[in-house]
């Protein structure tokens, strides 16, 4: 998030104002100048890093070394599961296709995940169910998370969109995933 803090200086000029900014607890949110003049600039970018709540200040300091500050809270949400994305499926009518789907939550929050199907008269989807523990999505080192397994079951020819949610227990949700599923006719009792 940037930020800008705009102050005066009643005896001299604004621009020998010279400005510092600092957080209360760092592992919360962290604040950086944005520009590369980071003594004489006022914009900032206040990153979260891990939830909770901080004081951040900013203090403005003129030529003579007379100072004024503002403080001001930052709250840091989840940021929600994150999921790999799932390659189409293509399955027969009447058949079953098992789907694996690798999820994961940044600050190690336990989650649920949800799914359904554009058009359920093509293909229905059930989610049965994720086990957790310690896995290393790719690019990332390892931490928490888990391996749903979707089932898709064609139902009558066409296509449809199965779409994928996730919530943690803090009651954020990470991004919607979706991937298709194309239902052909069943081969059943055909040479």
């Amino acid at each position: 998030v940037s930020i800008t803090v705009t102050c005066t200086d009643p005896d001299g000029s604004d621009e020998d104002l010279r400005y510092s900014a600092a957080s209360s607890d760092a592992s919360i949110a962290s604040i950086e100048p944005s520009s590369n003049r980071p003594r004489y600039s006022n914009p900032y970018t206040v990153r979260g890093v891990g939830m909770g709540t901080t004081t951040v200040t900013v203090t403005a300091t003129d030529s003579d070394g007379l100072s004024g500050s503002v403080n001001f809270s930052v709250t840091v949400l989840s940021s929600g599961p994150h999921m790999l994305s799932v390659s189409p499926v293509t399955v027969a009518v009447g058949s079953r296709e098992e789907v694996t789907q690798l999820s994961w939550d940044q600050d190690g929050d336990r989650f649920t995940i949800t799914a359904s199907s554009s058009n359920p008269n093509v293909a229905s989807v059930s989610v049965d169910g994720t086990e957790f523990g310690m896995i290393r999505p790719p690019g990332h080192t390892t931490l928490f998370g888990g391996t749903t397994k979707l089932t898709v079951t064609g139902v009558s020819e066409g296509v449809a969109t199965i779409s994928v949610s996730s919530r943690d227990i803090n009651g954020s949700a990470g991004p919607t995933i979706s991937f298709s599923v194309t239902v052909s006719a069943s081969t059943i009792g055909q040479p």
